[in-house]
Order: structure tokens, then sequence, then C-alpha cells
């Protein structure tokens, strides 16, 4: 990804700009428990989750260098956003030849970290967020006792739909490619079938637009 020098000046704007994005708030979680094969939070919202086993993979994702946009959305999208270039794209549809314009914009992207920490019994959660405007989330974790199994996932803030994949051996990196015009919550989750309580901490980091 290239990189740009801006002013110091419009860097306090972008980090101002960037915690009216992701308030303070996100580093401290809704607590909630699993109940009759619901996940449930204390606030009454139940998150509909799916579940996997995290393949191990070591490719590190990159958050993308552009994002794609409607022309006609262009100038609401991006007011008030540091934008380094912007291109103007004429896409005639194979299958009904319609026409569609579209921007093709090179965001600077503002890298965001939360710590995160608590205690989990088994079968219990917290979640955190709401992260929006956000291209790419990355959550780092470790935890004890490392035999226990830890659950981090990512939830459609609109929906309550979400993944969650499942770790053992005391640490783990999940990264999560998201919709940046969507919000979204993380999840992190003791195996409702844990003998131990998980004493956790990590970051959430999140590359906001």
């Amino acid at each position: 990804m290239k990189r740009f020098i801006f002013p110091v000046c419009l860097t306090l704007i972008t980090t101002f700009f960037a915690a009216l994005i992701i308030p303070s708030s996100c580093n401290t979680p809704i607590a909630g428990k699993y109940v009759e094969g619901r996940w449930v939070c204390d606030d009454g919202t139940v998150l509909k989750l799916s579940f996997i086993l995290d393949p191990g993979l070591s490719i590190e994702l990159r958050p993308p260098d552009c994002l794609i946009m409607p022309y006609e959305k262009y100038p609401e999208l991006t007011e008030g956003r540091p934008i380094v270039k912007a291109t103007k794209y004429i896409c005639i549809s194979n299958d009904t030849g319609d026409v569609h314009i579209i921007m093709l914009v090179e965001p600077k992207l503002i890298i965001i970290e939360h710590p995160i920490s608590g205690s989990l019994a088994p079968g219990y959660f917290h979640r955190y967020g709401k992260f929006c405007s956000c291209v790419q989330i990355e959550v780092e974790m470790t935890w004890t006792p490392s035999d226990q199994v830890l659950g981090i996932g990512i939830v459609d803030a609109d929906t309550g739909e979400g993944i969650v994949r499942w770790y053992t051996g005391g640490s783990a990196v999940a990264v999560f490619t998201t919709d940046w015009m969507k919000c979204y919550y993380i999840a992190i989750i003791s195996y409702m079938y844990n003998t131990k309580t998980i004493n956790y901490s990590g970051i959430i980091r999140a590359y906001v637009w």
C-alpha cells in the first residue's frame, strides 16, 4: 500500500474524525452467555453465529489499496474523508447493456488499536464495538489456561449474523475482511464445554477509512 505524508493539522482532524467513527466505548464490552442453543447478550440482542475451526493459514491478509463506489454515492460517502486518488469509470453490463458510472477511490486508512481484556466462564462471551467504516479488522489475543478453547468472531451489527473461529494454544490472530459500508461487533467467546475460566487480553486493530 502506498504511503503518503499529510500535514499535522490534517492528521489531527483525521484522528478526531476516526474517534467519532469508533468511540472509546469500544474497549468496554457487552457481556452475554450461551442459553438453550442461543448466544444472548445482556442487552437482549441475540447473536446468530456460525462456527468454524480456523484452518491455521499463515497468509497475512492486507487491507485493500482502493475502494469502488457508485458515482452517485461518491459525494455523500467521501464527504470529510481524506482521499488520495479518485478515478471515474464508465462500465457497461455484458448481460443487460446497462451503463454504470463508478468511482475508484484510494483512501487513506487509519489504524486504530483497542486494548481489550477480561475473564470468561465456559459458555460466556464479550461483545465489543461497533466498528464502522473499516476495510479490515484484526484481533490479536492471548489467554490462559492455554488448553481452553477461545472463539474470536465478527458480527454484522445490523443483522446479528456472524462467524466465529475456534482457537486453542493460548494465542491467536484472527483477520476479517469487512465491508466498509457496514458496522460490526467483535465477539470473544469461551467455548461452552470448556472446564475452566479463561483470562484473556489482546488488541482489536481496525483499519478505518
